[in-house]
């Protein structure tokens, strides 16, 4: 499931830098496509906040006048600096797409790609080391102390098993706990009267275990 929802963040990541690619490619377009110049207002038609102002300007000694709707407080006489189509001179702007949009989408999706890997291998790395501790570790089975339930609102894995176990070897006393989980440990526990659970231990570091609610069902 965690490899599965990984997957998602990742792939979720990579679309909004395709996105991000997209909108950097129509800023260019743009950039290379339309030339300032310097425009006179002729006419300015008010509807409730908007203004319909006809902007006139000439392009290579040719007059030319485009409608552009905006909310600025233009007058007949101002001039104003827009944007006009090299290639159909009559169509024009007020205003360009700027880069940081674009950068800003690329970079929240790098961020969003490299946090899937952080977890991808967060992931890959538990369950190395849960292998490594089931094929080389001391297995035991170790009496469950509690079940614990931590409150749904602090967490959407509220079950873990807390277990006690005396080491007849050295007469000490050690406690494992389990990795929070989502399953309704304090239900399985009861319905099917387990009163222990597999517990593997890194033969040199007892600190470092394993323990296999897994295999509770």
């Amino acid at each position: 499931m965690k490899n599965k929802l990984n997957l998602i963040v990742i792939l979720v990541g990579i679309g909004i830098i395709g996105y991000g690619y997209l909108e950097y490619n129509k800023y260019q377009e743009e950039q290379n496509k339309y030339i300032k110049i310097d425009a006179k207002v002729d006419t300015v038609q008010i509807n409730d906040n908007n203004r319909t102002v006809t902007f006139k300007y000439d392009v290579n000694g040719k007059t030319y006048s485009s409608n552009i709707t905006t909310e600025e407080n233009l007058e007949i006489g101002n001039t104003k600096e827009i944007y006009y189509d090299k290639n159909t001179p009559e169509n024009s702007k007020i205003k360009l797409m700027t880069m940081f949009k674009s950068i800003l989408i690329l970079v929240v999706g790098t961020l969003i790609v490299i946090f899937g890997l952080f977890l991808s291998m967060k992931s890959m790395l538990a369950k190395g080391r849960i292998k490594r501790l089931k094929k080389k570790g001391i297995l035991i089975n170790a009496p469950i102390q509690e079940v614990v339930v931590v409150p749904k609102d602090k967490g959407k894995n509220p079950y873990k098993i807390r277990t006690q176990y005396l080491n007849p070897q050295d007469n000490k006393t050690y406690f494992f706990e389990s990795e929070e989980t989502s399953k309704d440990l304090k239900d399985i526990v009861s319905k099917k009267q387990i009163k222990s659970v597999p517990v593997y231990i890194n033969s040199k570091n007892t600190d470092d275990y394993y323990v296999d609610i897994d295999s509770l069902g």
